[in-house]
C-alpha cells in the first residue's frame, strides 16, 4: 500500500485548519462523534454539580474509578483514570527509548513520543492492513500501541499475530477505543454472560496469553469514554492492567488530571446503560446502511463497513478523493479525505443518525448528477 504520511498536523487540525459551521444544519461525519450524543444522565449529573465547580474533587476520583472497575468487571486497584489515552500514552513511555506503533494509525502516539524525546517506531500495514513487522521485532524496552479494531482500517488484525506480540513484546497497550462498536462485541455483555474487560478482546487472541501478560504487568488496555460513551468533549479515559503497574502509573500523574466535569459526566454516562446499549445498536444497525450510499455512488468503490462507528470507500485517486470530501463540505456534509490519515485515495464516513444519513444521501446524488470523470467499479466491495 502507498507510504503513510507522518505529518498529523492537518489531522488534529482537522483538515488543514477546516472547520465546520458550530450553529447546527451540518451533518458532521468526520470525526466518528456519537450519532446520539451524551448520556441525558449524564448531562443532568453535570449540571447538578455545576455550582460545585470551586471545590476540588476530593473523593471523587476514587469514586468514580470504583464504578469504572465495577462496569468493567475488574478490580478497583487495576485501573487507573487518565486525561484521556494522551496521558495513558505519556504515562506508559516514561522511561523508554522508543515507542512502536502502526502507521496509517492513531498519529497521537508517535506525536507524544516525539515530545517525550522517545524514538518513535513505525509498524507498516500491507495491502491487506496487515501488520508487516514480526513480532520478534517487537521485543526492546519501549511500548507497543496496537489499537484493536483499528483506525483508520477499523479492521482486527490478525490475533495470531497479535497474541504473539503479547506473549514477546516487554509492555503493550491494547488500544480498545472501537472495541465495543465490534460485531463480535455484545450489545448486553452481562446478558451474554460476559465483562466489558473481557469482551473488548478480538476474538482469535488467546486468552491465556492475555491473562499471563496482564499479571505480569506486560500488558494494559486503554479504554476511552469518547466514543463508546459519546464523551469526546471531555478527556477521560481508563487504563487498566495489574496493580503493580497501575499503581507505578498512579505515581507519575500529576494531581487531578481528569477534572470535576469529566468525572461527573462519565459517573453519570456508567449509570446509564440503556443510553449505551442503545448506541451500539445504532452503530450495527447504521454501519450497512451508510455502507449502501456508498455503494449506490458511482464516484466510489471497495466499499469496507469496519468493526468501528464508521465506513470505508475508495475514490479515483487521492486528488478526486480529496476534491470530492471539500465539495461534500461545502454541501454541509463533512467526512474525513483518507489521505490526512494514511490512507490516500480512501475516504471515512462517521455513521450519523438518520438526519444525517439523508443528507449524506441526497449529498452524494448530487455529486454523481454532476459532469465528472466516475470511477470503474474495482476492488473487493463488501
Amino acid at each position: 500500500m502507498p507510504e503513510p504520511t507522518t505529518d498529523s498536523s492537518s489531522y488534529r487540525q482537522g483538515g488543514g485548519g477546516a472547520t465546520p459551521p458550530v450553529d447546527g444544519g451540518a451533518a458532521l461525519l468526520d470525526w466518528n462523534e456519537s450519532p446520539l450524543g451524551p448520556s441525558p444522565v449524564a448531562v443532568a449529573r453535570v449540571c447538578a454539580h455545576a455550582r460545585q465547580l470551586h471545590r476540588y474533587p476530593r473523593g471523587l476520583v476514587e469514586a468514580v474509578t470504583g464504578r469504572v472497575a465495577a462496569d468493567l468487571g475488574v478490580a478497583p486497584e487495576c485501573v487507573l483514570l487518565t486525561n484521556g489515552v494522551d496521558e495513558a500514552a505519556d504515562l506508559l513511555m516514561v522511561g523508554a527509548s522508543e515507542a512502536w506503533s502502526v502507521l496509517p494509525g492513531f498519529f497521537g502516539y508517535p506525536d507524544r513520543a516525539r515530545a517525550l524525546g522517545v524514538t518513535p517506531r513505525t509498524i507498516t500495514l500491507d495491502a491487506a492492513w496487515e501488520p508487516q513487522c514480526a513480532p520478534e521485532e517487537l521485543t526492546g524496552a519501549g511500548p507497543v500501541f496496537l489499537a484493536q479494531p483499528h483506525n483508520p482500517t477499523g479492521s482486527f488484525f490478525d490475533p495470531a499475530w497479535v497474541t504473539e506480540v503479547i506473549r514477546r513484546a516487554a509492555l503493550v497497550c491494547l488500544d480498545a477505543t472501537y472495541a465495543e462498536f465490534a460485531e463480535s462485541f455484545p450489545v448486553d455483555p452481562a446478558a451474554a454472560g460476559r465483562s466489558i474487560a473481557e469482551a473488548v478482546l478480538a476474538p482469535g487472541i488467546d486468552r491465556t496469553v492475555v491473562a499471563e501478560a496482564m499479571a505480569e504487568g506486560r500488558l494494559a488496555v486503554f479504554h476511552s469514554f469518547s466514543k463508546s460513551h459519546g464523551l469526546a468533549g471531555l478527556r477521560v479515559g481508563a487504563l487498566v492492567a495489574a496493580p503493580e503497574l497501575t499503581t507505578r502509573l498512579r505515581d507519575r500523574q500529576r494531581a487531578y488530571t481528569v477534572d470535576t466535569v469529566a468525572l461527573h459526566a462519565l459517573d453519570g454516562s456508567l449509570a446509564d446503560l440503556a443510553h449505551r446499549r442503545a448506541l451500539r445498536a445504532h452503530i450495527r444497525t447504521m454501519r450497512p446502511r451508510f455502507a449502501a450510499v456508498l455503494r449506490d455512488c458511482p464516484l466510489l468503490s471497495d466499499v469496507r463497513t469496519t468493526d468501528a462507528n464508521y465506513v470505508l470507500a475508495r475514490g479515483a485517486d487521492t486528488a478526486a478523493t480529496r476534491a470530492l470530501v471539500a465539495r461534500l463540505a461545502a454541501r454541509g456534509v463533512w467526512i474525513s479525505d483518507g489521505d490526512v490519515l494514511g490512507l490516500p485515495g480512501w475516504l471515512r464516513v462517521s455513521l450519523g443518525d438518520e438526519e444525517a444519513l439523508a443528507q449524506f444521501r441526497s449529498a452524494l446524488d448530487a455529486e454523481s448528477a454532476e459532469p465528472t470523470t466516475l470511477t470503474e467499479p474495482g476492488g473487493s466491495i463488501r
